[in-house]
């Protein structure tokens, strides 16, 4: 196995165990330094089992948050933690792949990368988790897809502005910028990115090198917290005074997509070719369809 010695894992778990301990699992024998899960769950004997077993498989620490910080609460504790120079920051419903050494070397020889992601194997689809660019528009974020993409890399990877929950960072940019604790739930990571944005100082990317198996998804306790609308609302409401905007528009967020319905096809289509005015209506009109 590659040296992944200074390499930091670190995933926020909050209602999963039995994904939680599948993720774990998956790091055996990689030789990362550590694995740290910030836990902002409720008190939980099968969780504390599967810490029990797991610290003797796994360099692990966990962090007993308050119920319910949060997900950018527990992230930053997690980069508060790391003493080594990459952090992996991924979900607690995701199977880190063996060659996942090969981020890091991408990070190795691309100087001017903050962070790169692998893919994901989605239920047997593939996605990227989230690959797109950001830019700003008479007062808008709007989320998209470049026409063109351009690979680069002996390891073959692409820049986007904005990458999956599957990624390793360097600290370094980390420290210039890393997550706001304020959010709870939903626009964590776009605001993780858009100030990157800001700054300016780093770049992200994709590689199709390194595939996650990534199970979403979870009970009805999980989802009443992980799909609120009123959760959703209140982070859209501090992200958007944070930054000073008037709204966000999803154009595409994914430059991987595949098997879309004839509904979706056309909608993306409608959104690519509708004049700018239009589009915060049909943000509108998105919101409330089901998520």
């Amino acid at each position: 196995m590659k040296d992944l010695n200074d390499v930091t894992v670190g995933l926020k778990t909050f209602y999963r165990p039995e994904k939680l301990e599948m993720t774990l699992r998956s790091l055996v024998g990689l030789g990362v330094k550590k694995v740290i899960v910030a836990d902002d769950g409720p008190e939980d004997p099968q969780k504390e089992k599967i810490y029990e077993t797991m610290s003797e498989l796994l360099p692990l620490e966990v962090l007993k948050l308050p119920y319910d910080a949060g997900l950018g609460y527990g992230r930053a504790r997690i980069v508060e933690r790391c003493r080594t120079k990459y952090l992996l920051i991924i979900d607690d419903d995701m199977v880190v792949p063996k060659n996942v050494f090969l981020l890091k070397e991408i990070l190795k020889k691309d100087k001017k990368l903050g962070g790169v992601s692998g893919i994901w194997n989605e239920y047997g689809k593939i996605k990227s988790g989230g690959g797109h660019n950001l830019f700003y528009k008479n007062g808008y974020l709007i989320r998209y897809v470049p026409e063109k993409l351009e690979v680069v890399g002996e390891i073959p990877y692409i820049y986007f502005d904005f990458i999956a929950n599957s990624a390793l960072f360097r600290m370094k940019a980390l420290k210039d910028y890393t997550w706001d604790e304020n959010y709870v739930i939903n626009f964590e990571h776009l605001d993780f990115y858009w100030g990157h944005k800001q700054l300016g100082k780093w770049k992200f990317a994709v590689t199709p090198a390194v595939v996650f198996k990534h199970y979403p998804g979870g009970n009805k306790t999980y989802k009443k917290f992980r799909f609120s609308k009123e959760r959703y609302r209140r982070s859209k409401e501090y992200f958007l005074k944070k930054w000073g905007l008037k709204g966000v528009i999803n154009i595409q967020m994914d430059f991987l997509l595949q098997n879309l319905s004839l509904k979706s096809a056309l909608w993306l289509w409608a959104k690519k070719h509708a004049p700018f005015p239009l589009l915060p209506y049909m943000m509108k009109i998105e919101e409330r369809w089901p998520r």
